[in-house]
């Protein structure tokens, strides 16, 4: 049997960028950049700006399934 741990705060951030550095193949500015750009998909807001206001576990969400789903 599996026990889930719950992530940090930290550690949700770090596994958010380590999917978008595989899902980018390791292109630091690409990854950089959808960090960085106003998201329709997010409502308009930029995924840095979530992760600024503590939104980070409904950003890894929509990283997760958005990759699972190949849409990102």
């Amino acid at each position: 049997m599996r026990v889930k741990k719950k992530l940090t705060r930290q550690e949700t951030i770090r596994v958010i960028f380590a999917m978008l550095d595989v899902f980018f193949n390791g292109n630091f500015k690409k990854t950089y950049t959808w960090i960085r750009t106003k998201n329709p998909l997010l409502g308009g807001v930029r995924p840095w700006d979530m992760i600024d206001k503590g939104r980070e576990k409904k950003l890894f969400k929509f990283v997760k399934n958005a990759i699972e789903e190949n849409k990102l």
